[in-house]
C-alpha cells in the first residue's frame, strides 16, 4: 500500500501544484478579467473536490499500510471541502457584491490550499520514513 498511497499523495501534489501555480496565473494572463473570473469560478469546486477524493483514498491506502500519513491527508480533505463547499460560494458572492471582503476571503483560501500542500508533503514524509 505504500507505493499507492505514495502514487496518489504524489498526484494530489501534482493537482495542487498544477492549478495553483499554473492554470491560475495563465488564465488570468490569456484571458479578460471576466472570461477568466468565469472560468475560475467552474473550476476551483471541482478542483478542490477533486484533491479531497484523492485524499481520502490516500488516506485509506495509508491506513491499511498502518501509517500516520493518514491523520495529515483527513487534515488535508478537510481543509479541501470546507474551501469547496464554504468558502469558494463566499468569495464569489463577496466578488460579485464587490465587497472588500473579497481579498480576505481569497487570502484564506490561498493560505487553505499552500496548507493542504504542505499536509501532503509532510503526509510523504511520514509514508517513506515508516
Amino acid at each position: 500500500m505504500d507505493i499507492l498511497t505514495l502514487v496518489l499523495i504524489g498526484i494530489q501534489i501534482g493537482v495542487i501544484g498544477a492549478v495553483s501555480g499554473l492554470v491560475a496565473p495563465i488564465v488570468f494572463k490569456a484571458l479578460e478579467a471576466s472570461a477568466a473570473g468565469a472560468f475560475l469560478r467552474r473550476l476551483f469546486p471541482r478542483y478542490f473536490v477533486t484533491a479531497a477524493v484523492l485524499g481520502l483514498i490516500a488516506s485509506v491506502a495509508a491506513v491499511f499500510g498502518d501509517h500516520l500519513a493518514a491523520a495529515a491527508l483527513l487534515g488535508l480533505d478537510g481543509l479541501c471541502f470546507v474551501a469547496a463547499r464554504g468558502l469558494v460560494p463566499a468569495i464569489n458572492a463577496a466578488k460579485d457584491r464587490g465587497d472588500s471582503s473579497f481579498a480576505r476571503l481569497h487570502l484564506f483560501s490561498v493560505l487553505l490550499n499552500m496548507g493542504g500542500l504542505l499536509l501532503a508533503v509532510v503526509a510523504v514524509g511520514v509514508v517513506v520514513a515508516l
